[in-house]
């Protein structure tokens, strides 16, 4: 897990600078709109009393406590959710052509952000699967979908992140392959570890993971964006407002969710390609 999730981190880092610096663009010097940092820290304070009480009703209804997991897996998540929000708020930097303004207090701001959107979606998300009629409208009537090869598609994956990432800060057009590029990357190393992933459930015809996923992103998405808009003197909100983005950063959340929680359930990869010792019989000769 602690290798998948620094490779993950590492090229959400790395790839946008090499591919900007190749192309010889600098978007710093750019002029863009002043972020709010009043309305980064309201919606950060709505969404933490909107997990809290949410989650108290979900447990309520009989679904998932989420703030019932272990300690140590609640503090690698926040962690891995915090710093992941940065990288994308950096990515963004990196891929407009006018870049918002960010001073320190807006920075700190987006980071409390991040350190509620990954629980706020994922107590939406153990909401969402306390309704029945959902559930059963996911796994019953939806069409099932071929296995692909865990290695081919993994590598497939790795090669549209690496477009994404190094094209996508340089090239306009190349706009949804860059913020699809962290969702391929995770599903990539998911695959090469032979770990389950949130599409693991569509041979069978059963989407409940990345439907209640996508619909937990567009709730709280909604959610931030409305109080971002009501709250903030001067409302900027970097980066899309469009209903995709918010759906895909609701996979996206879910994905890394899946990711971290296979530190406590998977196995090393090497242990998966464990060569198997060549049998040498021993000939004891009595005397």
């Amino acid at each position: 897990m602690v290798t998948r999730l620094g490779i993950f981190l590492a090229s959400l880092l790395l790839l946008p600078l090499l591919g900007n610096g190749l192309h010889g663009y600098d978007w710093g010097n750019e002029s863009g709109h002043p972020v709010s940092a009043q309305g980064l820290l309201a919606a950060a304070a709505f969404l933490a009393v909107y997990c809290l009480l949410l989650n108290r009703l979900t447990v309520a209804r009989g679904g998932a406590n989420w703030f019932g997991m272990p300690r140590r897996i609640l503090l690698w998540l926040t962690g891995a959710g915090v710093v992941t929000g940065g990288l994308l708020i950096q990515l963004h930097r990196l891929s407009a052509v006018a870049a918002p303004e960010w001073d320190v207090a807006s920075l700190a701001a987006a980071l409390l952000l991040c350190l509620t959107l990954l629980p706020a979606v994922q107590v939406t998300r153990a909401a969402l699967s306390t309704q029945h009629w959902l559930l059963k409208l996911a796994s019953r009537f939806m069409p099932a979908v071929p296995a692909p090869k865990p290695e081919p598609t993994s590598l497939a994956l790795l090669a549209l992140t690496g477009a994404g990432l190094m094209g996508g800060v340089v090239r306009p057009e190349l706009a949804l392959l860059l913020w699809c590029a962290p969702l391929f990357l995770l599903l990539a190393l998911q695959l090469l570890w032979h770990e389950h992933t949130l599409f693991s459930g569509l041979p069978r015809g059963d989407w409940q993971r990345p439907l209640l996923a996508a619909l937990a992103g567009l709730i709280v998405g909604e959610l931030v964006l409305t109080v971002y808009l009501v709250t903030a003197a001067d409302p900027f909100l970097p980066g899309s407002q469009e209903a995709w983005f918010a759906a895909l950063c609701g996979l996206l959340t879910a994905q890394l969710n899946e990711l971290v929680a296979s530190g406590w359930r998977g196995k090393p990869r090497g242990e998966l390609f464990k060569r198997k010792t060549f049998p040498i019989p021993v000939v004891v000769k009595k005397d």
